[in-house]
């Protein structure tokens, strides 16, 4: 009986550091791909690791990931467990309470801030985020006044920065629908790259049937926001590459510039670079 129970204690044991040894594989590459902006890649390996073995890094960087690719609940749950770590750092503790912030749970969101204070008390912005959790209410008075309705283009992607063009509005959109050749991933939020797409203004000011933007003005990588001058001249934003190859500057992040494109007859010609770019640091969103 004796031989048979260490026998099964010897392989429970085995398991265990077959576990632990795999947990330490996904937060190595976990680790890997978060370095590298791969954030939704890197937590599917958090994800991992968690699964086997409690490891407060994974944790931290799995809050981290959720929190830089908007997934704001998750963000919000993970920060939960992470500030009760002997391994939480004050930056947790703020990032925490604005995310409870960002989820109108402000009477929370205050205990947090003021738990970060006391570690860093001389941080006047976070201050003034703690002092509109109590002002908040103030800011809503006039809100009866005005009736805010969702776009018809909105369909679960990001959509940002309208610009008003002719009969309707050029926007930014990670969407897939209408997109131009074979989709890439934007390895940080597991998305479409950005371009820009024009919908028609119908006559009660409703935007229908986006398409996206003919031309040359959406590349491989993120394009827009943008600016027009006239009907013929658009100001854009872009990541800077050279034929396809990303470049980085000397932080190692692919920095933004800004270009030009002149319109001819239906189609928005070659991109041309703004005089005053840099390799070194992002130039963009011209408005």
């Amino acid at each position: 009986m004796k031989i048979k129970y260490r026998k099964y204690f010897s392989f429970l044991v085995i398991l265990m550091i077959m576990a632990s040894g795999c947990a330490t594989y996904h937060v190595r590459q976990g680790n890997r791909l978060f370095n590298s902006l791969a954030y939704t890649d890197a937590i599917v390996e958090y994800q991992k690791a968690l699964v086997k073995k409690d490891i407060p890094e994974a944790d931290i960087k799995l809050a981290e990931c959720y929190r830089l690719t908007n997934n704001s609940q998750q963000a919000e749950d993970a920060y939960a467990k992470v500030v009760q770590l002997k391994e939480c750092e004050p930056v947790h503790k703020l990032r925490y309470a604005q995310l409870l912030m960002r989820d109108q749970k402000y009477d929370r969101a205050k205990t947090w801030f003021d738990n970060y204070l006391k570690d860093q008390p001389n941080d006047n912005k976070a201050r003034m985020l703690r002092s509109s959790c109590d002002s908040i209410e103030s800011f809503k008075k006039d809100s009866s006044v005005y009736t805010i309705n969702t776009s018809a283009v909105n369909s679960g992607q990001t959509n940002f920065s309208p610009q008003y063009y002719k009969d309707g509005v050029v926007f930014v959109s990670d969407r897939t629908s209408g997109a131009k050749g074979a989709v890439k991933t934007y390895h940080w939020t597991g998305q479409p790259f950005l371009d820009l797409y024009f919908a028609k203004m119908d006559k009660d000011g409703g935007l229908n049937n986006p398409e996206i933007v003919k031309g040359e003005v959406n590349g491989l990588y993120h394009d827009g926001p943008c600016a027009f001058i006239g009907d013929s001249v658009m100001y854009l934003t872009r990541n800077n590459y050279i034929r396809k190859r990303l470049k980085k500057g000397e932080q190692d992040f692919v920095n933004l510039k800004l270009y030009k494109s002149v319109r001819k007859d239906s189609l928005w010609g070659k991109p041309e670079e703004f005089a005053y770019n840099s390799n070194d640091y992002s130039i963009g969103h011209p408005t």
